[in-house]
């Protein structure tokens, strides 16, 4: 779902993993967690929010490891299949393949 579609959401996902840390990401990933959701971001690039400041991606990637906020970067998303429960997303982390199952769909 896109960024405007998860705004229509009629309940609070259990768990969610967003695709992308940029600040749109970042944003809705602190939102939902605050909101409960067990929360995983996947950034293809080296660190979050990757166009800001080195230091700014250092300090957020600090707080969202203390907020429970799971997160991979250098990460390549290879599928996104929708399951009975809601939704698998594989992705690899160099060269190593890993799987996410969440109910958000």
């Amino acid at each position: 779902m896109t960024n405007i579609e998860i705004l229509s959401l009629k309940e609070i996902p259990k768990s969610l993993v967003i695709v992308g840390a940029g600040a749109v990401g970042v944003e809705f990933a602190s939102i939902f967690r605050s909101f409960g959701s067990e929360v995983t971001l996947i950034e293809m690039l080296p660190r979050l929010v990757p166009i800001e400041d080195e230091e700014v991606s250092k300090e957020l990637a600090r707080a969202y490891r203390k907020r429970g906020i799971a997160f991979h970067t250098g990460a390549k998303v290879d599928k996104v299949e929708k399951s009975k429960s809601g939704v698998t997303v594989t992705f690899s982390v160099d060269g190593k393949p890993q799987k996410i199952e969440t109910n958000a769909s």
